[in-house]
């Protein structure tokens, strides 16, 4: 599970760089900045053990930059992030014994939910719901 869990940050380092990178100019109107909140729960893993994910991902996470976009920009980012984590987890993840739920929730500065994202991983597949 170590293991993975230091493959899966390197390999994520590199999805958060390519997610944040520069935009152009923001749309006027309706500008404000986002981030996105992380839960893991489930794989038949310790509080240890998911404590470790979570914390993974939501170091990768904080290197999203949603700071001065209108809702429709931050949403397609969202949408970016999670696609990019599917496909990380898109073979699954070896260690758990049941599945695996990652929850993504995209949230206005105010604490506003804009939208929600869950990833279910198993040892073989990882499907978004």
């Amino acid at each position: 599970m170590k293991k993975f869990v230091q493959y899966f940050v390197l390999s994520m380092a590199m999805v958060a760089g390519i997610v944040s990178c520069n935009k152009e100019e923001p749309v006027e109107g309706n500008i404000t900045d986002y981030y996105i909140e992380c839960s893991v729960k489930g794989g038949g893993l310790n509080s240890q053990e998911l404590y470790e994910i979570q914390t993974d991902l939501n170091y990768i996470i904080q290197d999203v930059i949603l700071e001065g976009y209108n809702r429709d920009e931050a949403i397609y980012i969202f949408d970016g992030l999670v696609t990019e984590l599917k496909g990380e987890f898109g073979y699954g993840m070896d260690g758990i014994t049941e599945p695996l739920k990652i929850t993504l929730t995209l949230k206005t500065i105010n604490g506003k939910k804009i939208k929600a994202s869950t990833l279910t991983v198993t040892k073989d597949s990882c499907k978004l719901s």
